[in-house]
């Protein structure tokens, strides 16, 4: 992303804009046309800062079904799909209470990484992901939740010194190519996620319920699917630690 795209993005954290957003989702909840609030925005901001303020609305009244606290969030269209919804991060992060250092990798927009950073345990929540609009929204989202104190830092995979930590969640690209279920295709891959964490901290990897595993530990692994509203969200394959059940 271009440096004068992200600072449109940017704006959208604004006073300003958080004033424009609010009069936006009053007039989108009254039905008031699209088209009549774009014309409305654009008297006062540009057509790209009018289409950004209209398109975080939409989302945030799609993530109704996911964030208790969706109004005053920041998505994108690709990371809202992606993100986990809020309950069934909480239930995940149960399992990560009593672990002092724990890494969100790959944490996007942070839906995981807030129910992990209200956990009462840990000394050190740290999310991490390669895009810096992901991050950004991150430690918004994080400030929104009340978590503001979890670093979120942009960085790569391969760049984590995952040795520091004693848990590890990991939510891998499944989009990088073309939406995928097979490791493979994932940014990180599965295999290099398992490589690396083979002989470090506990991890949790979330990835599709149709995911084939390749590259899967042989020990002390388990894999669980989630499911809400009578439908199966994700498989995440748990190892080391933060498994309860051994090669089930």
């Amino acid at each position: 992303m271009m440096s004068d795209e992200l600072a449109d993005f940017r704006w959208l954290l604004s006073d300003r804009a958080a004033i424009l957003l609010k009069l936006t989702q009053e007039g989108l909840s009254t039905g008031i046309p699209v088209l009549s609030l774009a014309n409305r925005l654009r008297k006062t901001v540009s057509a790209q800062r009018a289409a950004l303020v209209l398109e975080l609305c939409q989302l945030r009244i799609r993530a109704r079904q996911k964030f208790t606290a969706a109004d005053r969030m920041f998505f994108t269209r690709p990371a809202l799909e992606m993100a986990t919804d809020e309950r069934i991060a909480r239930f995940k992060s149960q399992r990560f209470a009593g672990f002092r250092r724990i890494a969100d990798i790959c944490c996007s927009i942070g839906g995981d990484l807030m129910a992990l950073a209200q956990l009462t345990g840990p000394a050190d929540v740290t999310g991490f992901d390669q895009d810096a609009l992901a991050v950004m929204y991150a430690r918004a989202n994080l400030k929104v939740s009340g978590s503001a104190v979890c670093n979120v830092s942009q960085t790569s995979f391969a760049d984590i010194e995952i040795s520091q930590f004693d848990a590890v969640h990991i939510d891998p690209d499944r989009r990088h190519k073309s939406r995928s279920i097979r490791g493979d295709s994932f940014s990180p891959t599965l295999t290099s996620v398992f490589e690396k964490t083979a002989v470090g901290p506990a991890t949790a990897v979330k990835v599709a319920p149709a995911t084939v595993l390749s590259g899967q530990p042989a020990a002390n692994t388990e894999r669980e699917w989630i499911g809400h509203r009578r439908e199966c969200k994700q498989q995440v394959i748990w190892t080391g630690n933060l498994v309860r059940h051994p090669g089930c």
